[in-house]
């Protein structure tokens, strides 16, 4: 009989069912084709190798797919069942199992509360997933060679952060979940991880500087602890408090309000902004405003990573024993923030379409797919668009990418608001450094205010943090960069100099750039690149401008 295959693993399969059990909050039990309840966790613990009469079980069997009970008092799936009137079950959930092919039984989740029914129903993709894993592991006989594959397999999918550390604290293992949270981090296993217990079921953990304030619950055996945990939001309300909303000018009252209206849809997002806005501090915002936080938060710039790289970083290693989790999957439930998108090349862009079309990819098995839930926000310095008309990325992807368009305002144009964003600034790292700024000359201050941040967000917070470093308790003008206090000097200069027609502009700078870089074809190319433009732009505009007239007069 196949339950034979169980008999001589009992005690390892307990402990995966029980962990499973543990971790999803439900109880789970595995009945065979002839009925028997072989394992089974809680309340039916006690009661194995006994007939099961449970009808979904015979409708699972009978139609091969899995089935929901959402309420089995009142659903017709129950209706031959003796114990209808008075079930203990709130919920149900019957998924099958195979071997050889051939339909061997049935794995069951039973949930026994209202408040296990709800979060069930809640994230019943993530639910028949798991059990849906569990099944396949079966019917490839995973039971047989031990518990390792199959507690690898639920733990690398586990929509919650897990984590497993040894008994001086140090991280043996964690799930993409879990790494997504810790945003600017690489590297985990071996590194110490510091747990705060805050409250019953609240901690603050912190591996290498960076912490995390999360729910969860621990798991301890043969000096190991297992900690499986969401981010825990305090209030459950949309913060948009953070730096980068600061300001009352009207184009911060429209972002905010956009903020606001796309966290609460699941569509993808282009942000667009120029160099130094900070798109990714946007893209965590958004999901930080959305019902997926406490999801995991995963970030992947295309221009850092080599292209051969990239699809792999992305979607993961799809060979037979790789470890490699791609991007999507490790931010399952949460948000995937694709940063210099104009960067990913066309091959990777039709993957990464698919994905978005379907919601589906690879597995680690390069012969199946899996369902997995990630918002894509993506974005880029850019005008996609332009890259569409140039054939540098795909018209189809654009119109599924940026049909949401947030276009992230640059300081210069929250001129207003930045007084308020310097004293911010002024007190945030007045904390960090411990010092009481007591006063800010006007000179030195309006110097700053009126600057032209070119480098935007990045350049401005630098800067501040520089001045509140360096000074002892007052911000003075010798204090300000030489380069902002110049500036001041050459737009007085500026001032006095004659305006002139942009395509006088235009035309001087390409022919300075083909004097200094040269004028064959390999430099245009570089040329163009540099400037902005395609060659075919490039071209037009010498030959507009008479460029090649004018040089032939210099030689």
């Amino acid at each position: 009989m196949r339950e034979a295959i169980f008999n001589e693993n009992e005690e390892q399969i307990m402990e995966i069912l029980g962990n499973f059990a543990r971790v999803l909050d439900v109880e789970i039990e595995v009945v065979s084709n002839e009925g028997i309840r072989l394992f089974a966790t809680g309340l039916f613990g006690e009661r194995l190798n006994k007939k099961v009469r449970e009808p979904i079980y015979e409708v699972v069997l009978k139609d091969l797919e899995s089935k929901i009970v959402e309420n089995p008092r009142k659903s017709k799936l129950c209706l031959g069942c003796l114990n209808k009137s008075h079930c203990v079950k709130e919920i149900l959930l019957g998924v099958p199992i195979y071997e050889n092919n051939k339909k061997w039984g049935v794995i069951g989740l039973l949930g026994m509360t209202e408040s296990q029914r709800e979060r069930v129903l809640k994230n019943i993709g993530e639910y028949l997933e798991t059990l849906k894993t569990i099944g396949k592991l079966i019917e490839e006989k995973i039971f047989t060679k031990g518990k390792n594959k199959i507690y690898k397999e639920f733990f690398y999918n586990l929509g919650e952060g897990s984590l497993v550390i040894d008994e001086n604290g140090v991280i043996e293992d964690i799930n993409r979940s879990a790494m997504g949270m810790f945003m600017g981090l690489k590297y985990f296993q071996g590194r110490k991880l510091e747990f705060l217990r805050l409250e019953d079921n609240i901690f603050n953990l912190r591996i290498s500087g960076v912490a995390v304030k999360v729910k969860g619950k621990t798991f301890s055996s043969e000096g190991r602890t297992m900690i499986v945990f969401e981010r825990f939001d305090e209030n459950n309300q949309v913060k948009l408090s953070e730096d980068f909303l600061l300001g009352k000018s009207k184009v911060m009252e429209d972002l905010r309000r956009q903020v606001i209206q796309v966290s609460r849809v699941n569509t993808p997002i282009f942000l667009r902004g120029a160099v130094g806005v900070d798109k990714r501090a946007f893209g965590d915002i958004i999901h930080n405003s959305s019902e997926r936080r406490g999801k995991p938060f995963v970030y992947v710039n295309c221009r850092d990573v080599l292209e051969r790289k990239l699809e792999k970083k992305i979607f993961g290693e799809h060979l037979e024993g790789s470890l490699e989790i791609g991007a999507i999957e490790r931010a399952r439930g949460g948000t995937l923030f694709i940063d210099e998108i104009d960067s990913m090349g066309v091959e990777i862009q039709k993957k990464l379409l698919d994905y978005l079309n379907r919601g589906r990819i690879k597995s680690r098995k390069s012969e199946s797919e899996i369902e997995v839930n990630t918002r894509v926000i993506v974005g880029s310095n850019e005008s996609l668009l332009t890259l569409v008309e140039e054939h540098k990325f795909l018209e189809d992807l654009y119109y599924k990418v940026a049909i949401t368009t947030i276009v992230l305002p640059t300081l210069e144009r929250r001129r207003e608001d930045m007084g308020d964003i310097i004293d911010h600034l002024v007190d945030k790292y007045s904390k960090k450094f411990n010092k009481k700024i007591e006063a800010f000359e006007k000179k030195a201050l309006d110097l700053l205010i009126n600057h032209r941040w070119t480098g935007n967000w990045k350049e401005v917070e630098n800067t501040i943090e520089f001045l509140v470093s360096t000074c002892d308790s007052k911000i003075t003008l010798d204090l300000i960069p030489a380069y902002i206090k110049n500036r001041e000097g050459h737009l007085e200069k500026m001032k006095s100099r004659r305006i002139r027609r942009l395509a006088e502009v235009e035309r001087d700078e390409i022919l300075n750039a083909l004097i200094q870089q040269g004028q064959d074809t390999e430099s245009k190319k570089i040329i163009a690149k540099k400037l902005g433009i395609g060659m075919a732009t490039l071209y037009r505009k010498i030959e507009n401008y008479q460029i090649d007239k004018f040089l032939k007069n210099l030689k």
